[in-house]
């Protein structure tokens, strides 16, 4: 069985760490280690990531201030693991050299690609696997895209020559040979990426959690693990608001169809959460977010005119604004956009709106949206409406999507702790 396994910056913040990942990855003969950059370790209050004290660090030396306590801490951590790890690469050395190509001309993708480079290094060692730069091998085209049939060509090639390597997460490089980041959170990407491109049987996601969890943890206490559902489902889930995964992480897998695995390598025993085609029955998460805005459009038969929608979603696409959703009915409509997107622009776009539309506009502010995710039938949406109006609140919007894989319902955002905790104990504990 031909696994990847991306291991976060969590799992691998210390030695004891690198100890858990050697331990998974020689127990499950794990073919590819894609890795973060080490994180924040737990316990430690104010601790940090390796990627955030690199965008320091290089924001200090463009501005010409000293970075020399920063550039010991972010040392400091690769000192301690080889130490304790007893390992003969001289990462001093190495650190070094890279601390004297640092300059205000630097390239910003190449200075924040060597967390994950030095962090790789170190751990190949540690697992005796053989190190591999996704530098030279998972390649960018220009415009920003995955060269998938470059990349598989030469992860193939190594792996012929290599039984099991570690590789560096988050970046990867153009032909010409121009380090390239993926989005931020992108070792989820790369490691999807490279699963797809290898073909691999299965795809590990390794975190510090036990797996994706029914509800926001931070507002449900101890909420069920998701054992199964979808790639639909997940990006249903990871869009609203949860965080184990980016949904733009899952795509090259869920287009190769391979599995998704999400395991915490602090308790590898546990079961974990399984992403495959097959969408799971029954209601299987809530996520939210708050913070969003509606812009409430009225005319008397509005849906009678032809182009009328258009010309209201032409003025959101001139201005870069991403909508969200769009409930509608005969005679309105609401455009649904996060608040943070329209900061300054709401009275020009209500101006712009009443005169090209020559509609009564107004705003409905502080939104949260909630989605209920799973196939729902009749009887569980009965309950969400009747959970909404037992905590006396209304909702604001409900959609659901054409497939019925999930239901989103606005509220109030001062409603938003108290639905999400009465939807979890209704459809969780009491059906």
């Amino acid at each position: 069985m031909k696994i990847v396994a991306k291991f976060g910056g969590s799992s691998v913040a210390d030695a004891d760490g690198f100890n858990r990942v050697k331990n998974i990855a020689l127990q499950n003969d794990i073919s590819v280690v894609v890795t973060s950059a080490y994180g924040k370790r737990k316990g430690y209050a104010d601790d940090f990531k390796a990627t955030d004290v690199l965008y320091t660090v290089l924001a200090h030396v463009r501005h010409g201030i000293d970075y020399e306590t920063l550039w010991l801490n972010f040392c400091q951590r690769f000192y301690d693991i080889k130490k304790e790890l007893n390992l003969k690469t001289d990462i001093a050395a190495l650190l070094q050299t890279f601390k004297s190509q640092i300059n205000k001309n630097s390239d910003e993708a190449y200075v924040i690609s060597r967390g994950e480079y030095f962090t790789a290094l170190l751990l190949a060692e540690h697992i005796n696997y053989t190190f591999v730069d996704s530098a030279d091998n998972v390649i960018f085209d220009y415009d920003g895209s995955i060269d998938m049939k470059k990349t598989a060509d030469n992860l193939h090639a190594v792996l012929s020559k290599n039984k099991n390597i570690v590789l560096t997460g988050f970046y990867g490089a153009t032909s010409a040979g121009s380090i390239t980041l993926f989005d931020r959170g992108g070792s989820d990407i790369s490691g999807s990426v490279v699963a797809a491109a290898i073909k691999a049987d299965l795809y590990q996601n390794w975190t510090d959690v036990d797996g994706i969890l029914a509800a926001n943890p931070k507002i449900v206490i101890s909420p069920d693990t998701i054992k199964k559902l979808s790639y639909k489902q997940l990006r249903e889930l990871s869009y609203s608001g949860a965080v184990v995964m980016h949904e733009s992480s899952v795509l090259p897998a869920m287009k190769a169809g391979i599995p998704i695995q999400i395991k915490n390598s602090f308790c590898p025993q546990n079961e974990g959460t399984l992403i495959e085609h097959k969408d799971a029955d029954g209601v299987i998460g809530i996520a939210g977010t708050k913070g969003f805005l509606a812009f409430n459009i009225w005319l008397p038969q509005m849906s009678g005119q032809i182009g009328f929608i258009h010309k209201a979603l032409k003025l959101f696409f001139s201005l870069g604004i991403n909508i969200e959703h769009i409930p509608t009915n005969i005679d309105g409509l609401s455009i649904i956009v996060k608040e943070a997107d329209v900061i300054g622009k709401e009275e020009y776009i209500c101006v712009s709106l009443q005169k090209k539309l020559k509609a009564v506009v107004t705003v409905t502010k502080n939104i949260s949206l909630l989605a209920i995710v799973g196939r729902l039938n009749a009887f569980v949406i009965r309950k969400i409406f009747e959970c909404v109006e037992e905590k006396g609140a209304q909702a604001i919007t409900v959609l659901q999507s054409p497939d019925r894989l999930n239901l989103i319902l606005g509220v109030a955002n001062d409603y938003y702790e108290t639905i999400t905790k009465a939807l979890y104990q209704k459809l969780f504990r009491e059906l």
